[in-house]
């Protein structure tokens, strides 16, 4: 996909000469940073709403390293 996108380059353009990195590299992360953050929210939004309709559980730390060990026990 290809984006037009107008802006002043110049904080990518010291950026990248400071570092030896391109122009692209610090503009793709200032595109692809918040989104994965976006992302991140969206996920974290969805599994509260799952815990809240009862469709999911939390677990304790030890109850999960039990079940692993009962999981790999009768894995064998």
């Amino acid at each position: 996909m290809t984006v037009a996108w107008a802006h002043r380059p110049v904080v990518a353009g010291r950026c990248a000469q400071a570092t030896g990195r391109t122009k692209t590299f610090y503009l793709r992360k200032l595109i692809e940073d918040p989104l994965e953050e976006l992302e991140d929210a969206y996920l974290a939004e969805h599994a509260i709403e799952q815990l809240r309709q009862g469709r999911d559980r939390i677990m304790s730390s030890e109850e999960f390293w039990r079940d692993q060990a009962t999981a790999r026990s009768e894995s064998r």
